[in-house]
């Protein structure tokens, strides 16, 4: 009898465990959200909220202000991943510095953005780019109806902390966009280390 009690035990463990890992999430099950205390990349592209947590990096010329800022991102810890890289750079023949404030494309008398978005980082045909690596296809692009904007809130000799936001166009190749193929991305933040 207790063969019989230990068995039948042994079974209904067995089964409770086998419907257990059957359950379905669904096909979306909830993102954990970006604990803000540590660094981060993170935006919504064309309505789907996506977090950029590996191989961050900023990098800067100068000291606590810099004259140039760059910085990027992965979604995964993989090759095939998307990604995010941004630039802030002084306008050819001005010597400025980057600090708190608004950068967009439409401003460059001081500086000029770049913006370039890997929607899988594993081929080129998924390439989209905003801000100052539009300029070769300007005739292209007419109007920019959300043009690429970054905000520095916040910058010192070891982090820098901001939003950013716009659209971005798929590149063909160096020469060819498509126009009519972008991705709008909103509530970009990121909070980041930089190296000193």
């Amino acid at each position: 009898m207790q063969n019989k009690l230990i068995l039948l035990t042994s079974l209904a463990i067995i089964w409770m465990s086998c419907s257990r890992s059957n359950i379905n999430p669904g096909p979306n099950p909830p993102k954990p959200p970006v604990d803000t205390n540590h660094y981060y990349i993170k935006a919504t592209i064309d309505g789907t909220e996506t977090n950029f947590l590996f191989g961050l990096q900023a990098m800067t010329s100068g000291n606590t202000v810099p004259g140039e800022l760059s910085f990027s991102g992965n979604q995964a810890d993989s090759n095939h991943t998307q990604a995010f890289i941004f630039e802030i750079r002084c306008t050819a023949g001005i010597r400025a510095t980057v600090g708190p404030g608004t950068y967009t494309d439409q401003d460059t008398t001081k500086f000029t953005i770049r913006g370039i978005y890997y929607a899988d980082a594993a081929g080129p045909q998924n390439l989209y780019i905003a801000g100052k690596s539009l300029d070769e296809h300007r005739s292209i692009v007419s109007s920019v109806t959300n043009p690429l904007k970054l905000t520095i809130t916040a910058i010192d000799d070891s982090t820098i902390k901001g939003s950013f936001s716009g659209d971005f166009f798929w590149e063909i190749d160096a020469y060819t966009m498509d126009p009519t193929r972008k991705r709008t991305i909103t509530n970009g933040e990121f909070f980041l280390k930089t190296p000193h």
